[in-house]
């Protein structure tokens, strides 16, 4: 690691021994992961294992009807919205073949238990995907991200919305693929063995308060690198 870059102007340390970016779940052939010593850290990146910049062409709620992604589908105090009190899970199809959805749907519900959820409705997120695959054009853009959401949905009316989001890969992750990933090595603040115990903080869930990781990603951005790792102030 290059940790050369002036202190004054870019706070964390530059990887410069990057890697292919590895597909998260969905490794293929000749994919590389991370080098050992980042294997347990967490990245930064927004939407899981994939890039940001993806244009959202389809959407489908639950009972899996499809809907504009430019027509509004939950109420303007939906807790999701104005305090990010939801959870998501992202995943690839690829050539209409959707890859891991049972351990991706299985994710969501761990994360919604994490946050006292209820618990999501599994066959209404395949409803949705099985609508966004039949209808998606595929010759046009092969490779698809599938975002799927759950807020708690409006204060006090206990009825949480539910809903999958799709978007062709982006180019800047498949670049990736071949270039690999620059990254900053910014530090957390924080032990991952302090906040193991302690329920509130969420360890492990995967929420949609993204404010930290969009912050990060900009500095990232800003300072030359691609994408962030987050390391404990142990180093590990």
């Amino acid at each position: 690691f290059d940790a050369s870059a002036p202190a004054a102007t870019v706070r964390g340390r530059v990887a410069t021994s990057v890697v292919p970016r590895a597909e998260g779940p969905d490794l293929r052939p000749g994919d590389r992961g991370p080098p050992p010593e980042l294997a347990a850290v967490a990245s930064a990146q927004a939407g899981g294992a994939y890039g940001q910049g993806m244009a959202i062409k389809l959407v489908a709620l639950l009972d899996g009807t499809l809907v504009d992604p430019a027509q509004p589908i939950v109420r303007a105090d939906d807790q999701g919205v104005v305090r990010g009190d939801g959870v998501f899970d992202a995943l690839l199809a690829v050539d209409g073949v959707v890859r891991d959805l049972d351990p991706h749907l299985d994710r969501l519900a761990r994360s919604a238990t994490l946050l006292d959820l209820p618990a999501p409705d599994d066959a209404g997120y395949r409803r949705a995907v099985d609508a966004i695959v039949a209808a998606w054009d595929w010759a046009a853009d092969p490779e698809v991200v599938l975002r799927l959401i759950q807020t708690r949905g409006p204060e006090g009316a206990e009825h949480p919305n539910g809903w999958v989001m799709a978007a062709p890969l982006d180019a800047a992750s498949r670049r990736q693929r071949v270039d690999g990933v620059r990254v900053l090595l910014l530090d957390r603040g924080f032990e991952g063995s302090e906040i193991a115990p302690l329920p509130w903080l969420l360890p492990g869930a995967k929420s949609l308060s993204y404010g930290i990781n969009m912050a990060a990603k900009r500095y990232a951005v800003a300072n030359g690198a691609d994408d962030v790792i987050f390391y404990a102030p142990s180093g590990k």
